[in-house]
């Protein structure tokens, strides 16, 4: 079965996306012992998306880039 076509919204949306999702991993990449959240508010900081903390973890928890974790007993 074809999938369907997307918009062009979707297909930048999609771009942008990716674009997050690698940004997050160099990050990683290059601060290995950072808290995530230190990286995601230095990704809001910075501008490029024009998304706040929460958006851009939803993009990574989206994407598969972040993991959701069960809290410790």
């Amino acid at each position: 079965m074809t999938q369907l076509a997307k918009t062009d919204k979707q297909r930048k949306r999609d771009q942008r996306n990716r674009l997050l999702a690698a940004e997050f991993r160099s990050f990683r990449a290059s601060y290995p012992d950072a808290p995530d959240a230190q990286i995601v508010r230095t990704i809001a900081q910075g501008g490029k998306f024009n998304l706040s903390e929460p958006g851009i973890k939803r993009i990574l928890y989206a994407t598969g880039v972040l993991k959701v974790t069960k809290p410790r007993a």
